[in-house]
């Protein structure tokens, strides 16, 4: 959760106050979704918050790589706040609610009553499983998590690049034709 990362990170902002900032970036982009995804297209929201998540999921390892290295680290007392602002921000009007509309639009009416579910279960599972081992991994140092959550969104990115098109004002039939 944020306000552990901020305890850790050593930042000059009440941990609860970055948390409120954090949440109500969140929440504000969640509308920002609704408005820009069918003015921009899928496939650029979803690049464009990806290539986003990246960097502040970068900045976030950058940053404690370098207190873990004991490097001074007080003029970059900012980067963590600004770095997970980047990162909710992003995904929660790019990745999170776009990848619920491609998986509504990917599928036919008949595989979307099984694989809807299915995904809905996997990506719940997941974040579980990222739950319980979080703490096991930490060992590794800050730094490490964060960066290798960065290479983790990198090739998710390159993946929607190869693989994702675009189905702004596209059919159903035209959007299965495309994926066939």
């Amino acid at each position: 959760n944020s306000t552990k990362i901020f305890s850790i990170a050593g930042v000059d902002i009440d941990p609860g106050l970055s948390s409120i900032i954090i949440g109500l970036i969140a929440l504000s982009s969640a509308f920002l979704a609704s408005a820009f995804i069918d003015k921009f297209g899928r496939r650029v929201l979803i690049c464009s918050a990806y290539a986003l998540v990246f960097c502040g999921l970068s900045g976030l390892g950058a940053f404690f790589t370098l207190q873990e290295l004991n490097f001074n680290v007080d003029h970059l007392q900012w980067l963590p706040l600004t770095s997970l602002c980047v990162f909710m921000n992003a995904f929660n009007y790019g990745i999170s609610p776009v990848t619920y509309t491609l998986l509504g639009e990917i599928f036919t009416s008949e595989a979307k009553k099984f694989a809807a579910p299915i995904c809905q279960a996997l990506n719940f599972f997941l974040t579980f499983i990222l739950g319980i081992i979080f703490p096991m991994i930490i060992v590794f140092g800050m730094g490490f998590v964060f960066l290798s959550f960065a290479v983790i969104t990198f090739f998710g990115f390159i993946f929607v690049l190869v693989y994702v098109p675009e189905k702004k004002r596209k059919t159903k039939d035209e959007i299965i034709k495309m994926l066939e």
